[in-house]
């Protein structure tokens, strides 16, 4: 099992290189930064600094203290919510993108959308 978890991490870098430099020649950016869940990933941050140095790009990634999984902070966001009393329907709305100020429409009724 580890030998093909290590197959696929090394395709999946191997597949998205081409298609970075191809967006950098086109695009001509400063410099790249690399954040969230995928910036957890050792060898796609050793593979893009590397890229990043040849291409004369300022390289930036996040630390990985901070490159966590969004699916875990929902989890733990829950179990804490579920701790102080919260329930939620099944029928909760969902929407992308929403900002954290407006949350609580997600548990009206009749949600907006």
């Amino acid at each position: 099992p580890m030998q093909s978890i290590y197959r696929f991490r090394e395709a999946e870098v191997a597949l998205f290189l081409p298609f970075l430099r191809r967006e950098v020649a086109l695009v001509r950016p400063k410099r790249l930064v690399l954040v969230g869940g995928v910036a957890a990933n050792r060898r796609l941050r050793g593979c893009l600094e590397r890229v990043c140095r040849q291409q004369g790009l300022q390289w930036r990634a996040a630390p990985l203290a901070f490159c966590t999984d969004n699916a875990a902070m929902i989890g733990v966001a829950a179990e804490q919510r579920l701790q102080a009393g919260g329930v939620s329907s099944t029928g909760l709305a969902v929407t992308p993108r929403l900002a954290l100020e407006e949350a609580a429409v997600l548990y009206a009724q009749q949600p907006p959308f």
